[in-house]
């Protein structure tokens, strides 16, 4: 079973992985520029989101793991 206290940051972790991608893909099409590229703030929150997500899918993974 995954231990209650793993879960709670885990979960927080996935919010804040959306809020960014969401955050920083609308912001650069706003703006004009392309989220691919990392030349604004908007285009490092949208990376940032992105290596959130995986971050914690691989932390679910690691922690559905654990006994």
């Amino acid at each position: 079973m995954v231990d209650r206290r793993f879960l709670r940051p885990l979960a927080t972790a996935r919010a804040v992985a959306l809020a960014l991608v969401v955050v920083g893909f609308v912001g650069a099409v706003a703006s004009d520029a392309s989220p691919l590229a990392a030349d604004t703030g908007y285009s490092l929150a949208f990376y940032a989101g992105i290596a959130l997500g995986v971050l914690s899918i691989y932390l679910g993974i690691y922690g559905a793991g654990r006994e």
